[in-house]
């Protein structure tokens, strides 16, 4: 077999297994969150963006891909919930800044924590050997997703 086609085998490997491990993911997620914390998926995904940098209603809607309305009414539950704190900047009145809570803090470890326990039964009949080599494999996969450095002209 050569380079082009052990390339292609792995693509078609990686389409076989992500494709299945992000559907179970999302469902274990909206299980958690609708059921034990009553958060919407919306909602988590929300607050995942402000977690990840997104700070304001505008950045949220442009991210999300929703009208600015609807996400200030995610944004107001959320608040509502204690899961969002929103501060006006001293330098720009008219800007809200988002920002989580500790009570948002302790959804996500507590989320991150029972979705692990999920995933780790699932991986319990795996060898240690085969689990070593996964390691591996993870190491390997981290090369071609890790963010590439823009070239300087």
């Amino acid at each position: 077999m050569n380079r082009k086609e052990m390339i292609r085998n792995v693509l078609e490997g990686l389409r076989q297994v992500m494709v299945p491990l992000w559907h179970s993911s999302r469902a274990n997620i909206h299980q958690l969150v609708s059921e034990k914390y009553g958060v919407t998926t919306s909602q988590f995904h929300t607050l995942r963006r402000i977690k990840g940098g997104k700070h304001s209603v505008s950045e949220l809607a442009e991210c999300l891909r929703v009208s600015p309305p609807n996400i200030s009414r995610a944004v107001d539950e959320l608040v509502q919930k204690g899961y969002v704190s929103r501060e006006r900047l001293e330098e720009d009145r008219r800007r809200l800044e988002l920002s989580l809570t500790s009570k948002a803090d302790v959804l996500f470890s507590d989320i991150h924590q029972e979705l692990d326990q999920l995933l780790e039964k699932d991986f319990e009949r795996l060898s240690d050997k085969e689990i070593a080599k996964l390691n591996d494999a993870i190491e390997i996969i981290k090369k071609v997703v890790a963010p590439k450095k823009r070239e300087r002209k």
